[in-house]
């Protein structure tokens, strides 16, 4: 029965379990961080372009914001189609 025991913790009593189980969390984290990130990064610069292109729509007409928004979303890799664009006024 000792020897299950030491088989489960380590010399100064922790637990490996334990150990490993922070371990996944951290590398599941960082995966997590490194599949979504790219994405949020991307929906905020269009956000960003978006509302620069708003402060300006007195100037430009309805089509050359909605050209101008749609082109900014297929260099983001953002899966829009110009339909999915609403301008409102």
């Amino acid at each position: 029965m000792n020897k299950n025991i030491h088989i489960i913790t380590n010399s100064s009593g922790n637990s490996k379990i334990f150990g490993l189980i922070l371990i996944l969390i951290v590398v599941s984290a960082i995966y997590l961080s490194y599949m979504l990130l790219p994405h949020y990064l991307n929906y905020y610069s269009f956000r960003d372009i978006a509302q620069a292109k708003t402060k300006m729509a007195q100037i430009i007409k309805e089509e050359q914001i909605l050209n101008d928004l749609y082109k900014e979303a297929k260099k983001l890799d953002l899966p829009l189609e110009k339909e999915d664009i609403i301008i409102k006024r």
